[in-house]
């Protein structure tokens, strides 16, 4: 799972986890370059928010604490809420009206799905997925592992 030293994933990883070169797969919109690249540090950007603010994890902080194994979930965590937000859209920030049905999901209910389950289920092999505080004094409530 590529460079565990950091806590980002490239177009590489994605490649090679998925089979899929991004630079292909991604519209092209206003400006092609580096759009693979701009496509990931949105979803570590979304990812870490959620964590920081919902978890009261800091990602930043901890992740050289993690083990080896939890940095791998971490990234696959991220490469499955790449894949998420490439075939869903940017859920987390739409407006929740849908057109088909006519019906506007309300701001909870989008929140509830702007990760992707194979997301969170990678993020609690990490030990990162807890939406209670713990008072260790790191990251406002990691525990190195299974809390």
């Amino acid at each position: 799972m590529g460079n565990l030293t950091t806590k980002y994933i490239t177009k590489d990883d994605y490649l090679n986890y998925f089979g899929e070169d991004l630079d292909v797969v991604l519209p092209t919109l206003d400006s092609p370059d580096n759009k693979a690249e701009r496509f990931i540090k949105q979803v570590e950007d979304d990812v870490e928010a959620f964590l920081n603010t919902k978890c009261f994890k800091r990602i930043d902080t901890i992740y050289n604490q993690l083990t080896d194994y939890q940095k791998e979930c971490y990234k696959k965590a991220l490469l499955n809420q790449c894949k998420y937000k490439l075939k869903n859209g940017d859920i987390g920030n739409d407006s929740g009206y849908d057109p088909h049905t006519g019906r506007s999901i309300s701001r909870s209910e989008l929140q509830g799905i702007e990760l992707s389950s194979k997301c969170i289920d990678w993020l609690m092999l990490a030990g990162l997925y807890n939406r209670k505080i713990g008072n260790n004094g790191v990251g406002g409530g990691f525990f190195p592992f299974f809390w």
